[in-house]
This record gives structure tokens, C-alpha cells and sequence, in this order.
């Protein structure tokens, strides 16, 4: 019998949801700034902090949406799963390990990091250092430098990333968190986002009300996969 992880999210559908990917640092919350901010630590030392906080802003939109059942992709850089099991070929790749490893990509900040670092460096070597092909290949492999569509895509990705590394570059550690917006506010912010599409880890895009939620005192339970 497969088993299919069941994520328990606390929150509320319709206009009680809120779209938090924003394109401005000034605009990101106090825990997606502090996110940023771990994140960028994790990644210090190989001068890999802003490229991976920038991933992470992008992927994720800061943590706030951990999972991608598409692709499939977790965590907040959304690694994607079946890559991630074949560092680990001694668990196989099965049903079962994919939802083992998703569960630690998006409980495991840390765990997350040193995947998305493991394809960083990775990349870096294949590509010399060239920080732009070394961001298309994290999104698209080797598949952009053939295939004029991946390529196009690979690019509209790196565009993303590059605003938002340079964004972090200046101010990361100085910007100060925008305030928690009321309910009303929050209201209306949904009213307007909630057919918002996020792109996902490789192809295309993900709606964001109906793929992906907010990571929020979020519980895991094995269930049966009927």
C-alpha cells in the first residue's frame, strides 16, 4: 500500500486568504524578513547568502508556501523531490521516501539549505562561476541551453531572482518589516490575489489558491493512498 502525506493547514479559505508574494523587500513581513535572514547565514561562508535568500524569496515566497504537488517540490527553495532522493539512493525512491523527504524539506529549514547549496556549488562548477547560468540551471538543469522554450522560461526565472538578489543586496539587514496589515486590509488584499500564480519550481505556473498555501502550524499525518 502507497501512503500519501496529508498536510493539515491552519487557515482559512476564501477571502480570509491572504497572498504574500510580494515583489518589494519593504513590503515582505517580519517573519519572511527573518526568514531571509537565516537563510542568508546558511549560505554565508561559500558567498552563496543573498543567492540563496533571493531563491528562497522567489520559491517560496519567503517560506510562507512550502509545497508543490505539482512538480512535485518543498521547502522553501522547493527542491524537487525525486532530485533530492537521488543523493540518497540507499532509501529509494518510492511513494513512501518522496513523502519522507518532502516532510523534512518543508520541517527542516536547515535540511533545505544544504540541498539548495548541494545544487548551488554544483552548478557553479559546471558553469565556472557564471552566477547567471548557474541560476537558470538551478531552475531548469541543462535543459534551457537546448530547448528555446526552457530557455525563455529559465530566463524570465533568473530576471526574478537577479530583482530580488540586488533588493536583499542593499537592503537585507537594514530594511525594516512592513507592518501587520488589519483584517480588513487583509481583505481586500485577497479579494484581488486569490487567482495570484506562482511558478514553481520547474514548468510553468501554480495558482496559488488552490496548489499552494501558507506554512502555518502545519501538522503531518501518514494516510493511506486509496
Amino acid at each position: 500500500m502507497r501512503w500519501i502525506v496529508l498536510l493539515l493547514f491552519s487557515f482559512s479559505f476564501g477571502v480570509g486568504l491572504e497572498n504574500r508574494c510580494v515583489q518589494n523587500i519593504e513590503d515582505l513581513s517580519a517573519q519572511q524578513i527573518k526568514l531571509l535572514r537565516k537563510v542568508y547565514k546558511y549560505g554565508e561562508k561559500l558567498d552563496l547568502g543573498y543567492t540563496l535568500a533571493a531563491i528562497a524569496w522567489k520559491e517560496s515566497c519567503a517560506g510562507e508556501y512550502r509545497m508543490n504537488f505539482q512538480d512535485p517540490s518543498a521547502g522553501i527553495f522547493h527542491a524537487h523531490i525525486p532530485t533530492v532522493l537521488k543523493r540518497y539512493p540507499h532509501l529509494g525512491n518510492d511513494g513512501f521516501t518522496q513523502n519522507r523527504i518532502g516532510e523534512r524539506l518543508v520541517r527542516d529549514d536547515e535540511f533545505a539549505a544544504k540541498e539548495a547549496i548541494e545544487q548551488l556549488l554544483y552548478w557553479r562548477k559546471v558553469h565556472n562561476g557564471d552566477w547567471e547560468k548557474i541560476i537558470k540551471s538551478y531552475n531548469k538543469g541543462f535543459s534551457w541551453q537546448k530547448d528555446k522554450e526552457k530557455d525563455r522560461l529559465a530566463n524570465a526565472y533568473l530576471r526574478d531572482v537577479t530583482i530580488r538578489y540586488k533588493q536583499l543586496k542593499q537592503q537585507l539587514h537594514s530594511v525594516r518589516p512592513k507592518a501587520k496589515r488589519t483584517a480588513q486590509q487583509q481583505k481586500q488584499q485577497s479579494t484581488t490575489s486569490k487567482s495570484a500564480a506562482i511558478r514553481s519550481f520547474h514548468d510553468g505556473f501554480v495558482d496559488s489558491s488552490t496548489l499552494m498555501v501558507p506554512y502555518s502550524h502545519t501538522s503531518f499525518q501518514l494516510m493511506p493512498d486509496y
